[in-house]
Order: structure tokens, then sequence, then C-alpha cells
């Protein structure tokens, strides 16, 4: 399996978690956690677009907004900071089509070496695309976990 097939599968999972959950489960925060199932799929989705095209100095796909309000450091706010299940429906769609279409195009020729906060040392775009296929599944993990509890 490579790496955007993988990336697909953990997309489709996430998109499907979020379209079988209504507003209120995706906003609530389990005892226990300290997020949202909505925090953790955002936060997943602007991860990837931080690690994959701002490293690469290509322009991310979604707004500051997005990426202020789900990056790392950020916490779940009540209302979602404003976006609802259909804004994140789209940004999972959109953002993983415009995903497949930018590798098949081979747009990531550069990249800015980071080390993760697991230490994780990202020397290209391959290495981002790896470690962010992990990051999402951790989170989808965490949402899967909620689920249950919401």
């Amino acid at each position: 399996m490579d790496l955007l097939t993988a990336h697909k599968t953990i997309r489709n999972n996430a998109l499907e978690l979020v379209q079988n959950l209504s507003e209120k489960q995706l906003s609530t925060i389990p005892k226990g956690f300290n997020n949202t199932i909505y925090w953790n799929i955002a936060h997943s989705v602007v991860t990837q677009q931080l690690l994959v095209y701002y490293l690469s100095g290509n322009t991310m796909i979604l707004d500051g907004n997005w990426i202020e309000n789900f990056k790392k450091g950020s916490f779940a706010k009540k209302d979602n900071a404003g976006f609802d299940k259909a804004d994140l429906v789209h940004i999972i769609n959109q953002t993983n089509a415009q995903f497949e279409k930018d590798v098949n195009n081979q747009i990531f020729t550069q990249y800015t070496e980071y080390t993760t906060s697991f230490g994780f040392k990202l020397h290209n775009v391959q290495d981002a695309m790896l470690f962010n296929n992990m990051h999402e599944s951790l989170h989808f993990g965490y949402a899967m976990a909620m689920r249950k509890l919401v």
C-alpha cells in the first residue's frame, strides 16, 4: 500500500464517522478527554496542511481561521469555532481530493525539514506523508473511542 492510498483510507473512515454522528455528538467533550470528535478530525486535516503543504512551500487549501482554531496546541470550543458538521465534511472531501491531484501532479518538490513533537525528523514530503498518516490514525482512534461515550 502506498502513502496516498493509506491517507485516502484514513480520511474516508473519518468522513464516515463524521457523517454518522449528530452535531451534538461531534461537539461533546466526553469525560476523560480534552477535546471533541470534531476537534480531533479537524485537527488532523489542519495538521496535514501544515506538515505537507506549508513545509513544502505550497499554498494551503484551508484558510487561516481553520488553521488557528485546530492547529497543534489548540483546544475544542463549544461551538467548534463557528464551524458546523457540513463544514467539516467539506474540508475532509476538499483537502482529500486536492491532495490526490497534487501528489499525482508532483507539486511537492521541496521541503523544509521539521522535527515533530514525537521526535520524528521529517526530511521530505514522503516523510511528512508517512508521519501524517500516523498522526491522523492516532486522532481517528481517539475519535472512535469518544464515539462510544457521546
